[in-house]
């Protein structure tokens, strides 16, 4: 409640929201009730960065103080509900021959499709039902004709699930309602992201309102989602304000990314920082219950993410949601037998990692 206030506060003052952060904390202030103007609007969105880094990246002190918890994860068992529909996406731009991003003319490729695989390998063992899109397939028409025809198999209580991994960064808003938003590095029928001159972008990447817009309007409000986006610039991917189609329609929904919006997601050579450490907090919590919350999840991710994290950059691990907290939503992605993160496997060369199921 305190995050959201201060941050529409700080909106309506002009002026960073960081500066209220550091003049205002206060103990207990998660706990502060709303203005009778803002009650409407929450517990509808809410917000959480990675609890033990920020202080890495803002100062004062006191900010890591006040954020120095995990998800909170009390409460009582979520029961798992309904079928699971994922699209699985990704893009090491090896496909690309005329930007930055390609191995001709940039510093491409990415190491995407190891953590693309991981995914695609928990998604198998977990029973979901998947679809995925690699390289030239991850068009703004691909990715969008893809959300809904997945989108339309979701039924009330089901969940819909969108991963991306590839190159995030930003754009300015056109319309004024953000400074920036947020974009998945999306490529052309050619395989392209951009151009030399830096401008093909603004034609060939997804940006943030239309990737929320496309998820409402392809699945029924009663459809719970889970977007993961391993990428750079991706913390407010799924756009949750007090004033969103999200909330105006109570959709539950979360969003897990690998860093805020001013920062970059690390690769390790063999895929995602986020991602290697989310598959590890799953093989953490699959042989002890089915019925492990997203915030179970997001905390171990926390933990794995702090003992692998390499010397000289930091990513701030964010969990936005809406009409729903992440230790009411059941984590939906349940291997069915013992399952081994990959991350933690072996490399066999080209026959991949060992006990990765290749298909």
């Amino acid at each position: 409640a305190w995050y959201v206030y201060h941050r529409l506060q700080a909106k309506e003052r002009s002026i960073p929201f960081m500066a209220t952060m550091t003049r205002e904390v206060q103990p207990q202030t998660h706990y502060q009730p709303l203005p009778p103007q803002m009650a409407a609007a929450y517990p509808q969105v809410h917000s959480m960065l990675n609890p033990h880094l920020v202080a890495a990246s803002f100062q004062p002190v006191g900010i890591h103080q006040h954020y120095n918890e995990e998800a909170h994860d009390h409460g009582e068992d979520v029961p798992h509900e309904g079928q699971v529909h994922m699209l699985i996406t990704g893009i090491d731009y090896a496909c690309d021959t005329q930007s930055w991003a390609g191995p001709v003319k940039g510093h491409g490729p990415l190491d995407t499709k190891f953590a693309f695989e991981m995914m695609k390998d928990l998604a198998w063992k977990s029973g979901a039902d998947y679809m995925t899109l690699w390289n030239e397939q991850c068009t703004s028409e691909g990715i969008i004709e893809a959300i809904r025809e997945v989108g339309a198999k979701c039924q009330p209580d089901d969940t819909f699930i969108f991963y991306y991994t590839g190159h995030g960064d930003q754009l300015p808003d056109p319309t004024g309602h953000e400074h920036m938003d947020q974009c998945l590095c999306l490529v052309d029928a050619n395989g392209n992201t951009d151009d030399a001159t830096m401008t093909y972008r603004q034609q060939v990447w997804l940006r943030d309102d239309t990737l929320a817009k496309t998820i409402t309007d392809s699945t029924d409000p009663k459809v719970k989602v889970l977007v993961l986006v391993d990428a750079c610039h991706s913390g407010t991917i799924c756009d949750f304000t007090e004033d969103s189609a999200w909330a105006r329609r109570r959709q539950r929904a979360i969003s897990i990314s690998g860093c805020e919006d001013n920062q970059t997601s690390a690769g390790t050579g063999r895929g995602g920082m986020f991602t290697r450490a989310l598959t590890k907090a799953v093989q953490g919590i699959s042989a002890d219950s089915s019925n492990a919350k997203v915030s179970s999840i997001y905390n171990l991710t926390l933990q794995h993410y702090n003992q692998d994290k390499r010397p000289g950059h930091t990513q701030n691990i964010a969990i936005h949601g809406c009409a729903v907290r992440p230790n009411e939503m059941c984590w939906p992605l349940h291997p069915k037998k013992t399952y081994s993160s990959p991350a933690n496997a072996k490399w066999k060369g080209r026959g991949g990692m060992t006990g990765l199921h290749l298909h």
